[in-house]
């Protein structure tokens, strides 16, 4: 029973993960990092990470074309293939808000942001506010120009070395964000295109070690983004497989509404806030 019940959690893990991160697509920021692959060339050989970032931006259609994304909905399919699980996943991003809901084995795993206040809710632990570093990285993912403000979110920005990923020579290029655990990102030196990431992602408390593959860039209205997502943790794959990506359309803002339970956590935590103010 307790390699049952490792297991469980393992996959109960994975879909957490999974659920806070399908707001990503266009900000390719979906794993935080940690270094992983050697490097294989000395760094005062190689270009300047900022340089290697600004080739990528040029590769996937342009800084203009990326400043002039306002909205984004997403629809696909997550699949853990150990596990025999397979469900949906739908998201929006509009008006500096998110909603991701994914469904599987009959089962809604849903996270939000809406002005200030981040959740998720699902069925093992109810309605959360998402707080500390995992609410700072969806803060970073709802924006949807993120990937040309890096000065916004990274104090640093560096390139470390030289990998293959799949027998593709890439640049390896660190990013050390303002807040949370430093980021490495994998560019082909040929294309420029971001193809892996590695490092750690935080859901519910828990933080995991996450190695993710971006797959089958495809052009959706002028930017080039991953159509799938290949990802590794806790001993297990899963997949993302988008069947839909929509660049500018018309999301209503009602989709992003904090649900009713949410929102009484809201008001329980700025009463809990109020009180110990007082008691100073």
């Amino acid at each position: 029973m307790k390699g049952s019940s490792k297991a469980s959690r393992s996959w109960l893990g994975m879909i957490g993960v999974a659920a806070a991160c399908t707001a990503v697509c266009v900000s390719p920021a979906l794993a935080l990092v940690q270094p992983a692959a050697p490097a294989v060339e000395a760094t005062s050989t190689l270009p300047d990470g900022k340089e290697i970032h600004a080739r990528y931006i040029k590769a996937i259609g342009g800084e203009e074309a990326i400043k002039g994304v306002t909205s984004k909905r997403n629809k696909g399919v997550f699949e853990i293939p150990a596990q025999g699980l397979k469900g949906t996943i739908e998201s929006f991003q509009a008006h500096g808000a998110m909603y991701s809901a994914m469904e599987m084995m009959g089962m809604k795993f849903e996270s939000g942001l809406s002005g200030e206040t981040a959740w998720q809710r699902n069925p093992m632990t109810g309605p959360t506010l998402m707080e500390g570093a995992e609410r700072d990285q969806l803060l970073k993912e709802c924006d949807l120009q993120s990937e040309v403000s890096l000065d916004k979110y990274y104090s640093a920005v560096n390139t470390i070395g030289k990998a293959e990923v799949e027998g593709v020579e890439c640049y390896k290029v660190e990013f050390t964000p303002l807040n949370g655990p430093k980021q490495v990102r994998f560019y082909e030196a040929g294309s420029g295109l971001l193809v892996k990431m590695e490092g750690e992602q935080e859901s519910q408390g828990n933080v995991y070690n996450v190695s993710t593959m971006l797959l089958d860039y495809r052009e959706i209205a002028g930017i080039k983004v991953p159509f799938k997502m290949t990802s590794s943790m806790v001993g297990m794959s899963s997949s993302m497989t988008y069947e839909s990506i929509e660049l500018n359309t018309d999301i209503p803002r009602e989709k992003f509404e904090i649900p009713d339970d949410v929102r009484k956590l809201v008001e329980k935590k700025k009463t809990e806030g109020a009180g110990e103010s007082g008691e100073k």
